[in-house]
């Protein structure tokens, strides 16, 4: 498992050869994206970071993201996205779930990508080890970005560290959900972060219904990894 410190230095020695010292994260309010951001202000300072807040209409959970700003002490911008989603909704052909699904991340990182532009930032990601070895992200959505400082993290590692690196509890152990349906991640996938950690850690998975299972979806993912 990776120190604190190790991914805190990784994010200081990027941004020397980034040609920026400003990072730019979309901050929902779940852990992954309270994790980063509090790496972010270790490595590069509070005023060095800027913060976006994009619910789509109502977020039930955007005080968890108001709260890790204000904690922290970064800049930040709230944009609801709402507006911009309905009417891309109402010009498309077709509206099935996976376009649905997928439309609103998208959206928030052409607008992060936007924010970068606008201050010579970097888009920095927030996606863990885990959900991208299931492929559980949106392809030029929340995957797009300049630098990951988690995406060799393992969920249940990256809580540990989050609680060592003094992240409040309800934050950091907050049960993972995406925001985009009415159910968390685990009851997605069918299968717990534990249980799909110790398979990536281990190769071995007691249930061979949940091994087959992870394998097809990492198989099926493989496409969002590929090189054009």
């Amino acid at each position: 498992m990776k120190t604190n410190e190790e991914v805190i230095n990784n994010i200081r020695e990027w941004f020397k050869q980034s040609g920026s010292k400003t990072a730019v994260i979309n901050v929902s309010g779940g852990a992954d994206s309270t994790y980063v951001a509090w790496c972010l202000v270790k490595a590069l300072g509070k005023e060095n970071v800027y913060g976006l807040i994009q619910p789509n209409g109502k977020q039930k959970d955007i005080d968890d993201a108001l709260e890790v700003v204000n904690t922290l002490g970064i800049s930040f911008s709230v944009i609801n996205i709402e507006t911009i989603y309905k009417t891309m909704v109402s010009n498309m052909k077709s509206n099935n779930k996976d376009m649905l699904i997928n439309l609103a991340p998208r959206i928030r990182m052409t607008l992060a990508y936007a924010q970068a532009n606008a201050i010579n930032g970097r888009v920095i990601g927030t996606g863990n080890a885990s959900e991208r070895y299931v492929g559980y992200f949106t392809k030029w959505g929340d995957g797009a970005c300049d630098f990951n400082p988690i995406k060799d993290i393992l969920k249940t590692d990256l809580i540990q560290m989050g609680l060592e690196l003094g992240i409040p509890e309800h934050l950091i152990k907050k049960v993972p959900a995406d925001g985009l349906t009415d159910k968390t991640d685990e009851e997605k996938y069918g299968f717990t972060y534990e249980v799909l950690d110790n398979y990536i850690k281990t190769g071995v998975c007691e249930d061979w219904k949940i091994k087959e299972k992870i394998d097809k979806m990492h198989k099926k993912s493989r496409h969002k990894f590929e090189e054009i």
